[in-house]
């Protein structure tokens, strides 16, 4: 039944996957992963974890957890899966030396296929990701399911209420929920999660923000993109259309009065660029892209050109950067983005009004006044101007967001001493790392 309907959804999708495929270049690769499970095929003398992660923002935090586990269980081989084309080239790009595949569509054959062809000891799911058939089969090939660094928004916990008796069936299918915070850990269990099974671990993000590599890569862009020491640098990151538009208009108005202000534009989805190279050039503004070569910029005293950066997966480096920070997708539905990357660079960090995807963390920045929320472009503008006017007030939000995220370091290893913990209480596992021993 259920496969029934996912193929009644699938034909009716076609037009709308053929209309991403041919004009917005997306959906093009991994049909036969998606459709078949036909994944690349695991070592068979090697323990499997198959880690399980959406997209860009999920992709990004399994780098510690897997090099953390790497070190401590050098006999584990990796299977990362994505579900997005963004997701998929960054986990290429930053797991090479791994097994990186699309993740099946929730039809029986295909997670079938994929968990005969992985034969993974434990499945671990970055957040949240819950399907019926892929469940039901881990279930039935005795494969444990964890959620790792799990949450639960506003939003999903309203439409898994609606399911609340498959949620309640989903939930009990899981081996182990290991969240960020105690409200999600609330949600899980008023949909039907065993308590016992939920623990408390923190935000993995936390420990990923101070990744060295981002400052060493940040320094590359830095000398590449000519952004001098005397620059107050302002990036905004994760934006949608019309948070672009906000962010130009207040860099417009500042410029003038501010020569050396350098405004950096990362936009959370690639197919938006076109509209805000469009933006750019209707506003008169001079700009780089960051997939173009650099030609020298000579110093005139006058506005250097926006750098906008049109590639997945560098905005923890750009955000290295920053003076000023804006945390896109706040000013809609989304629900906001990371804003922790920027506050461990000790930036002054920004956003709009919604932010209920990191509500905890919103919270604990607002109380220690190490972030500041902008409703319009009003008060962006007026943000960035007391920014600008103001460094020691800027530097002293700077150090208040730095001084939080140290603060919560510690949830990877929490993490990972758990999943260690479980795959030595599994006998296939047990067996196999003595054998590899």
């Amino acid at each position: 039944m259920i496969n029934a309907i996912y193929g009644l959804v699938l034909v009716l999708s076609l037009p709308w996957l053929g209309y991403r495929a041919v004009f917005l270049n997306k959906s093009r690769r991994g049909w036969r992963q998606k459709l078949w499970g036909q994944v690349p095929v695991s070592q068979a003398n090697r323990p499997t974890i198959w880690m399980h992660a959406v997209s860009v923002g999920e992709v990004q935090l399994l780098a510690p957890l897997i090099a953390r586990l790497s070190s401590e269980r050098p006999e584990v081989q990796f299977a990362i899966s994505t579900s997005t084309e963004s997701g998929y080239s960054l986990a290429q790009q930053k797991f090479a030396e791994h097994s990186v595949f699309f993740c099946p569509f929730d039809f029986t054959w295909a997670v079938r296929n994929v968990l005969q062809r992985v034969k993974p000891e434990l499945i671990l799911l970055a957040e949240l990701e819950l399907w019926p058939n892929f469940l039901a089969a881990a279930r039935r090939e005795r494969v444990p399911v964890f959620v790792i660094n799990g949450r639960m928004s506003d939003r999903s916990f309203r439409r898994y209420r609606w399911i609340s008796r498959l949620t309640r069936w989903m939930l009990g299918s899981l081996h182990t929920i290991l969240v960020q915070n105690n409200e999600y850990a609330d949600r899980f269990v008023a949909l039907g999660a065993d308590p016992a099974r939920v623990e408390v671990t923190g935000n993995v993000k936390f420990d990923g923000a101070f990744n060295p590599k981002h400052a060493e890569f940040a320094a590359v862009l830095k000398s590449q993109f000519q952004i001098c020491e005397d620059e107050a640098v302002f990036v905004a990151g994760s934006t949608q259309p019309v948070e672009d538009e906000l962010v130009v208009k207040t860099y417009i108005a500042l410029r003038e009065k501010f020569p050396a202000l350098r405004l950096i534009i990362v936009p959370r989805h690639m197919q938006n660029v076109p509209s805000l190279i469009d933006l750019l050039g209707r506003s008169g503004l001079q700009f780089v892209r960051r997939s173009e070569p650099v030609e020298p910029i000579p110093r005139t005293g006058q506005p250097r050109p926006v750098i906008v950066v049109d590639v997945v997966g560098e905005l923890a480096a750009w955000w290295q950067l920053a003076d000023i920070a804006y945390v896109g997708g706040s000013m809609g539905s989304r629900g906001g983005q990371n804003m922790i990357e920027p506050a461990a660079a000790k930036a002054a960090v920004s956003f709009g009004p919604r932010t209920e995807n990191f509500r905890d963390v919103v919270s604990m920045l607002l109380t220690e006044q190490a972030a500041t929320v902008v409703r319009d472009q009003i008060e962006l503008l007026e943000f960035v101007e007391r920014c600008l006017n103001n460094s020691e007030w800027r530097c002293a939000m700077g150090q208040a967001a730095y001084r939080i995220v140290a603060e919560q370091q510690g949830a990877t290893q929490r993490t990972c001493d758990l999943v260690k913990q479980q795959l030595d209480s599994v006998p296939k596992f047990s067996a196999r790392h003595q054998r590899a021993a």
